[in-house]
Formats: C-alpha cells, sequence, structure tokens
C-alpha cells in the first residue's frame, strides 16, 4: 500500500484474503503523517533493513506499535490501545469506533473490506445507548 492507490484524498486498495476493495477517507491528520513519509518506496511500510514486511512480520511489528500508541486526556499521557491488538483486533476496533461516530454500516463495509452487512454488523456492537441518542431518540 503506497501514495499510487490514493486518488482525490481516498486510499483505495483491494484486500489480499477476500479480493474485496477498500476505500479509506484521508482525514487530515492522516493525510499529514502520509505527506511527511519518505517517497523513496512504493510502500508506506518497510522493514528496519528497507525490505517488505511478511504477513507475520508485519503482524509483529504492529503488535509492538499499539504498546507505543498514547494519547493525552486532562495533561496525564496514557496509553490509546490495548494490549496485544493484532491487525485483525485493529480492524475490528476501526470498525467500533466508526460506529460511535455515526457511521452507517454502509460506510463501515467500505472502509473496512467487508463483504456484507452481515458480516459489519456482527463484528460491531455498539453502545446501544450511544447509538439511541444519536439517532435523536
Amino acid at each position: 500500500m503506497g501514495r499510487q492507490h490514493i486518488r482525490n484524498g481516498i486510499l483505495f486498495i483491494t484486500q489480499q484474503k477476500t479480493g474485496q476493495d477498500v476505500h479509506i477517507p484521508l482525514y487530515s491528520g492522516l493525510k499529514t503523517i502520509i505527506d511527511s513519509l519518505p517517497c523513496d518506496n512504493l510502500t508506506f511500510l518497510i522493514t528496519a533493513q528497507g525490505r517488505l514486511f511478511t504477513p507475520a512480520g508485519f503482524t509483529n511489528w504492529s503488535k509492538d506499535m499499539v504498546q507505543e500508541v498514547t494519547m493525552e486526556e486532562n495533561g496525564v499521557e496514557k496509553r490509546a490501545l490495548p494490549d496485544g491488538l493484532s491487525p485483525h483486533g485493529l480492524r475490528k476496533l476501526t470498525c467500533h469506533r466508526l460506529a460511535e461516530a455515526n457511521c452507517t454500516p454502509h460506510q463501515i463495509t467500505a472502509i473496512s473490506g467487508h463483504r456484507s452487512l452481515a458480516e459489519v454488523t456482527r463484528y460491531v456492537s455498539p453502545d446501544r445507548r450511544h447509538v439511541a441518542s444519536a439517532g435523536g431518540c
């Protein structure tokens, strides 16, 4: 995945496992991060040795990176993600956060690459109080 997959502010890829198209809007923070990356590779992420990640290598690397993600809350820096999240766990967490941000199941499917709305609804069980209050009920 690299700059060649970005068109009109959207990252387009086809998932290797499922063959599903994924369309990820580049919000300003993500665009800033991508713009800061070196332009000398076709992929955004490479190993410390300058090579492409293997699937297992990427999984191990991403688990390590999860431990380094922090956020500030009330002036205190704290861990932003639970320990041990794999890429699959990050995908599930992303779906949950998209649902909490009032994205529709169709939007979540387009971003996550799930094959069907049924998969997304099985994957994401939003906080019912949040969903009810967001709907203006």
